[in-house]
């Protein structure tokens, strides 16, 4: 096999824990032609020292960074995260995931054959060994109108060329919602889909909470993508449309921001019409003090958390 160089992206955060298992998943790869970069969000632990001391004498490329020069948060890091990496094909591997050790050579093998700058591939749920990412397109390429329209929706895992990922960033006034830029990349090629599991995907308590300070952050994932894709979406799946934009009105509502809670929850309604359920969230929102919504949304999430357990 040609030896291309594969950049793994650990964005990494006070999560020593998970962080071990990530860098392992990566030091058993049956590839080896890799360079690990693991980015920190200026953690206040001592995750720094720890990578030093457990990479002091593992056979890697390897290279810690601190994020200084983007916002923090998840896309500044990764964003920093990119800036250090130097192989054709890169991948961003959250800190608490991880992948299976054939994952790399397998991922290479499809892009020597296939020269798609986008793989994507399946990932396994760590609570219940399901499938993360659900599928409903023919044949292996992945459009942007599939993405509009829903047709792969979950967790997926993959790597892109370093002419998309390479010279790409996030936006990193946004608190993750990285699809603003992912569904940029399908607009512009669509992405071979790899149906094999690749991929473990932590599912845990932590990963769901609900940080109310970085709500204005929240917001702006949504706004954004109704800026970049709302035209499309509305040509190609309204309802989506509408979804998002009903999102953005309870996230408004919660901060008390009226006037947009009352504009984005109209705009909603012109593609769905009026729905009771939907009314009686957005009320909830706008009516009950926003300190009450961090253990409100905690709570849910933990009930969803469970009940996936038993039932998915």
């Amino acid at each position: 096999m040609k030896k291309i160089l594969v950049s793994i992206v650990i964005p990494t955060r006070n999560r020593q824990e998970f962080l071990k298992e990530a860098i392992d998943s990566v030091l058993s790869q049956t590839y080896k032609h890799i360079e690990l970069i693991i980015t920190d969000d200026n953690s206040t632990d001592n995750t720094k020292d720890f990578v030093k001391n457990y990479l002091r004498n593992k056979n890697i490329d390897y290279k810690f960074v601190i994020n200084k020069k983007y916002k923090n948060g998840p896309n500044g890091n990764k964003n920093n995260g990119l800036d250090y990496c130097t192989g054709e094909l890169i991948g961003i591997l959250d800190d608490d995931d991880k992948l299976f050790p054939s994952t790399i050579e397998q991922l290479v093998t499809v892009y020597l054959k296939t020269k798609s700058k986008q793989i994507i591939t399946n990932s396994i749920r760590s609570d219940n060994g399901k499938l993360a990412g659900n599928v409903n397109f023919r044949g292996h390429y992945l459009t942007y109108k599939d993405v509009l329209c829903e047709r792969a929706d979950g967790q997926f895992w993959g790597i892109g060329h370093k002419d998309f990922l390479g010279k790409t960033r996030f936006n990193d006034k946004q608190w993750g919602g990285e699809a603003t830029t992912w569904w940029g990349f399908y607009k512009l090629e669509p992405a071979y889909y790899y149906p094999k599991i690749t991929h473990w995907y932590r599912i845990h308590t932590g990963s769901v909470c609900f940080k109310l300070e970085n709500i204005d952050r929240r917001i702006l994932n949504y706004v954004n993508l109704l800026k970049l894709y709302g035209t499309d979406l509305i040509k190609y799946n309204a309802r989506r449309f509408a979804k998002l934009n009903y999102s953005v009105s309870l996230l408004y509502a919660i901060e008390k921001d009226y006037k947009n809670a009352h504009k984005y929850y109209n705009e909603s309604k012109k593609y769905v019409g009026f729905n009771v359920t939907n009314s009686i969230k957005f009320l909830i929102c706008l009516y009950v003090p926003r300190k009450w919504f961090p253990k409100l949304f905690n709570i849910k999430e933990k009930i969803i958390f469970n009940l996936k357990k038993i039932f998915i």
